[in-house]
Formats: C-alpha cells, structure tokens, sequence
C-alpha cells in the first residue's frame, strides 16, 4: 500500500516503482506460469517498466555516481 501512495506524488514516484518492483519480481512469474492470469500479469509488468522509463533521470544517479569518472581512476 505504501508504494502505492507514494506513486501518487511525482517526487516519491521512483522510490514507489522501486517498491513495487520488489514485489512484481514475485507476481509476474506467478501469473505467468502457475495462474491463468499471465494477461494481468503482463500487463502490469508492462506499466511498470512504463513508469520506470518515464523517471529514468531520477535512477540515473544509481549507476552513475561522480567517483566513477575516468579521471578520478587515473589519479
């Protein structure tokens, strides 16, 4: 439920999709293969990773931090 309060304001957006990503880790693969609903669960997958490309600039910071330069390995 938390996450899903925090995909309503668009400055905790991303820390909701990355809790609800957790748990679309679990559901997806149950939809797909042990229920009949594999439609939903594709489906959902797909809004998430929707959601997750329209705020990639605020995950770009997690894969890419300042020490991490070329520069900053050759001193």
């Amino acid at each position: 439920m938390s996450s899903a309060v925090a995909l309503l304001c668009e400055q905790t957006a991303p820390l909701g999709l990355l809790m609800r990503a957790r748990v679309m880790v679990i559901i997806f693969p149950s939809d797909v293969l042990l229920d009949t609903a594999w439609l939903w669960g594709a489906l959902h997958t797909a809004i998430l990773a929707a959601l997750a490309w329209h705020f990639r600039s605020a995950f770009r910071p997690l894969w890419n931090h300042p020490g991490a330069t070329a520069d900053a390995r050759r001193a």
